[in-house]
C-alpha cells in the first residue's frame, strides 16, 4: 500500500495515479511512505487536540458555572472562550508539552495572554490581578490537555 502525500488515501502499489485526488505515485520510495503515514497521524492527532481544548474549555466554564452559565449569552460567551482559547490551548499542547507539567505551564502562558488581552480591551487596564486570574483560568484546562497528550502518544 502506498499512501497519497496530497490526500493520504490508501493506494495499490501498482497504481500509477492516486484513486481519490490524481496525484502521481510513481517514483515514491517506502521511506517517503513511511513520512506520509508519519505526517497524516500527526495532523489527526494535532486537530484532535484542538478539538479536545475547544470542547474542555467550553466544558469547565458551563460545569462549573451551572445553573447561571445556562443563560443563552453565557453560553454564547463559554463557546467563544472555547473557540479562543481553547483551540490555541489544544494546539500549543500537543505540539510543545507531553507531560501534565507541561500542559499546565502552556495553559498559564495561554491563561495569562487571553486574561491581558480581556482586561484590556473591556477595563482598559492590566493590573497584576489579570496574572493571577490568567494562571487559574489557563492552569486546569492546560493540565487536562497535558494529561490527554501524555495518554496519546
Amino acid at each position: 500500500m502506498i499512501s497519497c502525500p496530497k490526500c493520504f488515501t490508501n493506494n495499490q502499489k501498482d497504481v500509477p495515479r492516486c484513486i481519490s485526488c490524481g496525484t502521481s505515485l510513481v517514483g515514491i520510495t517506502e521511506e517517503q511512505n513511511q513520512e506520509t503515514i508519519r505526517r497524516f497521524r500527526q495532523r489527526n492527532r494535532l486537530r484532535s487536540h484542538m478539538i479536545t481544548g475547544a470542547i474542555l474549555c467550553f466544558g469547565l466554564p458551563t460545569v462549573f458555572g451551572f445553573p447561571s452559565s445556562l443563560l443563552p449569552t453565557q453560553l454564547l460567551i463559554n463557546v467563544i472562550f472555547g473557540v479562543v482559547f481553547g483551540v490555541p490551548l489544544g494546539y500549543l499542547v500537543s505540539k510543545y508539552a507531553s507531560s501534565v507539567v507541561g500542559g499546565a505551564a502552556i495553559g498559564c502562558c495561554v491563561g495569562i495572554v487571553y486574561t491581558a488581552l480581556q482586561m484590556l480591551i473591556f477595563y482598559h487596564d492590566l493590573s497584576w490581578i489579570a496574572i493571577l486570574i490568567g494562571i487559574g483560568t489557563g492552569i486546569v484546562p492546560g493540565g487536562i490537555m497535558g494529561w490527554h497528550v501524555e495518554q496519546d502518544h
